[in-house]
């Protein structure tokens, strides 16, 4: 499952607090394209044994819905082996609360494994220094699981001492861009909160931040912001049309024996057709 989220990561995955069946039942409803159930932050911690017990119907209502089922998990040992000890089938992901890198994964991936879940995909959620430390340490091979990578900027603010929406957190987002990049796996996420759900305005700023720096989706904590990620990560009618032009002119010029050729007023070659290609197969996907 991790190669699937990887070759089409969601534009939107909308966070859903375990205690709150109602509130899952309106997310599997919605347009977000997948579904988190938080069993972390968003759960108190008195409320996990039950919000636990009531996990497989939310990730049935999540999945009967066509939505990817996504959970977040705790980032204590003790904590993440009873949330791994009572996912349900249906599970497409599983996220890492402070993820700490390849030994966390590691243990992680031996608990799905021994639960059966040899498919479901791993997606860190790294929340300070440590965590980058470790992503920028991390070689392909030590992540076999590992479907893209996103920021938890509350926390990450929290631990520099620093405004989430600062520069600070534009410098820490690209260090978690080249972790991306050297894994070959999505980044997902902006530089700056993920709190702001009425100035919607403002939330599009920055989301359109991200998705400069290289993000295909992230996560949101209200409905109002889904509407924003699905726009911004969705490829506008004029880029497409770009992406066809770049594509069609290089056939015609490998036809003739050249590797590159001229599209409105600038050279495109291999690379400039493999993001055309990019962009075509992910607004296809999403547009269909």
């Amino acid at each position: 499952m991790s190669e699937d989220l990887r070759a089409l990561p969601p534009r939107s995955i909308l966070f859903v607090p375990g205690s709150r069946a109602d509130l899952a039942a309106k997310a599997a409803a919605g347009v977000a394209d997948a579904v988190c159930i938080d069993l972390e932050d968003g759960v108190a911690p008195a409320a996990r044994p039950a919000a636990r017990h009531d996990l497989p119907r939310l990730v049935k209502a999540v999945g009967e819905a066509g939505k990817p089922a996504l959970v977040r998990i705790n980032a204590a040992a003790a904590d993440y082996a009873e949330d791994i000890d009572a996912l349900p089938p249906g599970v497409e992901a599983v996220v890492l609360a402070k993820a700490a890198g390849a030994e966390h994964m590691t243990w992680v991936s031996r608990l799905l494994d021994r639960r059966g879940f040899h498919r479901t995909a791993l997606l860190p959620m790294v929340e300070d220094i440590a965590g980058l430390d470790a992503f920028a340490a991390l070689g392909a091979a030590d992540a076999p699981r590992l479907a893209g990578l996103t920021i938890g900027a509350e926390d990450l603010a929290a631990h520099l001492q620093c405004n989430a929406d600062g520069r600070a957190m534009e410098h820490a987002f690209y260090r978690l861009l080249e972790c991306a990049r050297r894994l070959d796996v999505p980044l997902l996420g902006y530089p700056g909160s993920i709190a702001e759900f009425t100035d919607l305005d403002a939330y599009r700023a920055r989301v359109a931040a991200g998705a400069d720096m290289g993000a295909v989706g992230a996560f949101c904590i209200h409905p109002r912001q889904v509407g924003v990620l699905n726009a911004v990560f969705m490829p506008g009618e004029e880029q497409v049309a770009w992406a066809r032009e770049v594509v069609a002119a290089l056939e015609r010029a490998a036809g003739e024996g050249q590797g590159a050729v001229a599209v409105r007023g600038r050279m495109v070659d291999r690379p400039v057709a493999l993001r055309a290609r990019a962009i075509i197969a992910r607004f296809d996907a999403f547009s269909a």
